[in-house]
């Protein structure tokens, strides 16, 4: 969290009127490999960074929802490799399109 504080407080600076979306990280798929990268920690940073967000009186904007299976994993349609980390161009547009549609949370 000290490095997301460091760059909120760096783009404040810079840009101070500018309008500040803080994401939600996608969950993982069941095929990442990573022992040590897993959904509960995701779910937990996810937590706080909605908390930080309201700390700051920040939108937040939850992405979770729309790529999660029913187990919380990243659907798989959503994967661009094996890693079970990165999303692909359909996961892209399920971002994008709630970026464009979603009220954000103040």
């Amino acid at each position: 969290m000290k490095y997301y504080i460091k760059l909120l407080d760096a783009i404040e600076e810079a840009c101070p009127d500018c309008d500040i979306i803080i994401q939600s990280i996608t969950p993982l798929a069941s095929t990442c490999t990573l022992k040590k990268l897993t959904n509960d920690l995701v779910n937990r940073s996810n937590l706080l960074l909605l908390v930080l967000a309201y700390s700051r009186d920040l939108k937040f904007l939850d992405t979770t929802s729309q790529m999660k299976d029913s187990e919380g994993y990243m659907k798989l349609e959503f994967c661009s490799s094996d890693d079970g980390i990165h999303i692909n161009q359909q996961g892209y547009e399920v971002w994008i399109n709630m970026l464009r549609t979603h009220e954000l949370k103040d």
